[in-house]
């Protein structure tokens, strides 16, 4: 999965950064699922939401809005957490040719 964003170059070392920091975040909302930490994992999903949506990525914010739609339902939340991890993961997959050449100069 790449951002819509991926050819501005003023954003890309945003999405980078958005991106490598997505694992820990999965991981994060794993956790607070197996530990019934639904409030918390709610909050994360609605950081997710406009995030996703603000570095190009809108299906990983419709799938967050999803997860936290269902968290505020009380519905499970196991299914819509790992459709996000794996979108996540597709992300991180993409994201790796937007890193800047480290041979390039900083503007």
């Amino acid at each position: 999965m790449r951002s819509e964003l991926a050819d501005d170059e003023d954003m890309r070392e945003l999405i980078v950064e958005f991106v490598t920091g997505l694992p820990a975040r999965t991981a994060t909302m794993r956790n607070l699922a197996s530990t019934n930490q639904v409030e918390a994992l709610r909050a994360i999903a609605h950081q997710l939401k406009g995030a996703g949506g603000g570095y190009g990525y809108p299906l990983i914010s419709q799938t967050a809005a999803s997860l936290e739609h269902a968290i505020l339902a009380q519905a499970p939340e196991s299914v819509l957490l790992e459709r996000l991890a794996a979108l996540i993961g597709c992300c991180e997959t993409a994201v790796t040719g937007l890193a800047p050449d480290p041979g390039e100069a900083a503007h």
